[in-house]
Protein backbone atom coordinates (compact mmCIF):
# COMPACT_ATOMS: atom_id res chain seq x y z
CA UNK A 1 0.00 0.00 0.00
CA UNK A 2 1.53 3.31 -1.00
CA UNK A 3 1.89 6.20 1.40
CA UNK A 4 -0.85 8.14 -0.38
CA UNK A 5 -3.28 5.29 0.16
CA UNK A 6 -2.29 5.08 3.82
CA UNK A 7 -2.80 8.82 4.26
CA UNK A 8 -6.17 8.70 2.51
CA UNK A 9 -7.28 5.71 4.60
CA UNK A 10 -6.23 7.45 7.81
CA UNK A 11 -8.10 10.57 6.77
CA UNK A 12 -11.28 8.67 5.91
CA UNK A 13 -11.21 6.63 9.11
CA UNK A 14 -10.48 9.74 11.19
CA UNK A 15 -13.31 11.63 9.52
CA UNK A 16 -15.67 8.72 10.08
CA UNK A 17 -14.89 8.49 13.80
CA UNK A 18 -15.01 12.27 14.19
CA UNK A 19 -18.42 12.28 12.55
CA UNK A 20 -19.65 9.55 14.91
CA UNK A 21 -18.40 11.46 17.96
CA UNK A 22 -19.51 14.90 16.82
CA UNK A 23 -23.03 14.77 18.28
CA UNK A 24 -22.21 13.16 21.64
CA UNK A 25 -18.68 14.41 22.38
CA UNK A 26 -17.63 17.29 20.11
CA UNK A 27 -14.35 17.74 21.99
CA UNK A 28 -13.38 14.13 21.28
CA UNK A 29 -14.40 14.57 17.65
CA UNK A 30 -12.01 17.50 17.36
CA UNK A 31 -9.27 15.48 19.06
CA UNK A 32 -9.78 12.56 16.65
CA UNK A 33 -9.60 14.95 13.72
CA UNK A 34 -6.41 16.56 14.99
CA UNK A 35 -4.79 13.19 15.72
CA UNK A 36 -5.68 12.01 12.24
CA UNK A 37 -4.14 15.15 10.77
CA UNK A 38 -0.96 14.62 12.79
CA UNK A 39 -0.83 11.00 11.62
CA UNK A 40 -1.17 12.07 8.01
CA UNK A 41 1.56 14.67 8.47
CA UNK A 42 3.83 12.02 9.98
CA UNK A 43 3.41 9.94 6.82
CA UNK A 44 4.54 12.93 4.78
CA UNK A 45 7.73 13.58 6.81
CA UNK A 46 10.04 11.65 4.43
CA UNK A 47 8.74 13.68 1.50
CA UNK A 48 9.04 16.90 3.46
CA UNK A 49 12.60 15.97 4.33
CA UNK A 50 13.42 15.46 0.63
CA UNK A 51 11.78 18.76 -0.25
CA UNK A 52 13.73 20.58 2.46
CA UNK A 53 16.96 19.00 1.19
CA UNK A 54 16.17 20.23 -2.32
CA UNK A 55 15.29 23.71 -1.03
CA UNK A 56 18.57 23.87 0.92
CA UNK A 57 20.52 22.85 -2.15
CA UNK A 58 18.67 25.42 -4.26
CA UNK A 59 19.25 28.09 -1.62
CA UNK A 60 22.99 27.42 -1.61
CA UNK A 61 23.01 27.61 -5.41
CA UNK A 62 21.03 30.86 -5.56
CA UNK A 63 22.94 32.50 -2.75
CA UNK A 64 21.99 34.29 0.42
CA UNK A 65 21.73 37.70 -1.18
CA UNK A 66 18.77 36.76 -3.40
CA UNK A 67 15.90 38.56 -1.68
CA UNK A 68 13.30 37.16 -4.08
CA UNK A 69 14.09 33.56 -3.17
CA UNK A 70 14.04 34.33 0.56
CA UNK A 71 10.71 36.12 0.23
CA UNK A 72 9.29 33.22 -1.78
CA UNK A 73 10.34 30.72 0.90
CA UNK A 74 8.81 32.88 3.62
CA UNK A 75 5.56 33.29 1.68
CA UNK A 76 5.30 29.52 1.16
CA UNK A 77 5.88 28.88 4.86
CA UNK A 78 3.38 31.52 5.96
CA UNK A 79 0.79 30.20 3.52
CA UNK A 80 1.13 26.62 4.76
CA UNK A 81 1.02 27.55 8.45
CA UNK A 82 -1.97 29.88 8.00
CA UNK A 83 -3.85 27.33 5.91
CA UNK A 84 -3.37 24.57 8.47
CA UNK A 85 -4.28 26.92 11.34
CA UNK A 86 -7.34 28.14 9.45
CA UNK A 87 -8.53 24.61 8.78
CA UNK A 88 -8.12 23.67 12.44
CA UNK A 89 -10.15 26.74 13.43
CA UNK A 90 -12.88 25.77 10.96
CA UNK A 91 -12.98 22.24 12.38
CA UNK A 92 -13.37 23.71 15.85
CA UNK A 93 -16.33 25.76 14.63
CA UNK A 94 -14.49 29.08 14.82
CA UNK A 95 -15.22 30.47 11.35
CA UNK A 96 -14.45 34.09 12.31
CA UNK A 97 -11.08 33.12 13.77
CA UNK A 98 -10.33 31.10 10.65
CA UNK A 99 -11.13 34.06 8.42
CA UNK A 100 -9.02 36.41 10.55
CA UNK A 101 -6.06 34.04 10.33
CA UNK A 102 -6.45 33.76 6.57
CA UNK A 103 -6.60 37.54 6.15
CA UNK A 104 -3.59 38.04 8.42
CA UNK A 105 -1.57 35.49 6.45
CA UNK A 106 -2.46 37.07 3.13
CA UNK A 107 -1.63 40.52 4.44
CA UNK A 108 1.76 39.33 5.65
CA UNK A 109 2.47 37.68 2.28
CA UNK A 110 1.61 40.90 0.45
CA UNK A 111 3.84 42.86 2.85
CA UNK A 112 6.75 40.49 2.14
CA UNK A 113 6.31 40.93 -1.63
CA UNK A 114 6.23 44.75 -1.61
CA UNK A 115 10.00 45.20 -2.13
CA UNK A 116 9.86 42.95 -5.21
CA UNK A 117 6.84 44.83 -6.58
CA UNK A 118 8.70 48.09 -6.06
CA UNK A 119 11.76 46.72 -7.88
CA UNK A 120 9.65 45.61 -10.83
CA UNK A 121 7.96 49.01 -10.97
CA UNK A 122 11.31 50.81 -10.94
CA UNK A 123 12.62 48.52 -13.68
CA UNK A 124 9.55 49.20 -15.81
CA UNK A 125 9.99 52.95 -15.33
CA UNK A 126 13.55 52.65 -16.65
CA UNK A 127 12.61 50.39 -19.58
CA UNK A 128 9.55 52.34 -20.74
CA UNK A 129 10.42 55.78 -22.05
CA UNK A 130 8.31 58.54 -20.56
CA UNK A 131 7.43 56.43 -17.50
CA UNK A 132 7.15 58.26 -14.21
Amino acid sequence: MTDVMKMAALGIVGAFFALLLKEEKPVFALAVGLLSAVGILLFSVPYLSAAMSFATQLYSTVGEEDACFRALCKVIGISLVCRIGSDVCKDAGQQALSSALTIAGRTLCIFLCLPQVSSVYQLLCVLIPGGS
